[in-house]
């Protein structure tokens, strides 16, 4: 084995043992791995989310519209608190970014299962 292989073992035993035990990103303290990349905004209108869209091409996380819009009530859209929006997060450990709430990582549940026991 060469040393640049035997050093990135090393460093994934090193990691796995910094990533809390149980299901969870946290347990006592938030795991090093997991980042929150912020909060997308959907927008309710379609044409407005790709409006938004052309004039910042390089933002990805504008210009979506949201698809429960047309069955979201009006106060939905009230206010920011209550507006259709996702949490992008990212697990680094797994070099993975959750863009859509695909799965429970934006909740701190581990998508990674070390440590699980």
């Amino acid at each position: 084995m060469s040393k640049s292989a035997e050093y990135g073992k090393r460093m994934a035993v090193a990691d796995e043992k910094v990533i809390p035990d149980g299901p969870y990103c946290h347990a006592g303290t938030l795991c090093p791995h997991w980042r929150d990349l912020g909060v997308i905004i959907l927008h309710r209108d379609e044409q407005a989310a790709k409006t938004i869209a052309e004039l910042y091409p390089e933002k990805t996380s504008v210009g979506r519209a949201c698809d429960l819009a047309g069955e979201c009530e009006d106060e939905c859209w009230s206010s920011s608190f209550t507006s259709c929006k996702m949490r992008r997060v990212r697990c680094e450990y797994l070099d993975y970014t959750d863009e859509s709430e695909e799965t429970l990582l934006w909740d701190k549940v581990k998508v990674c299962e070390v440590n699980e026991e």
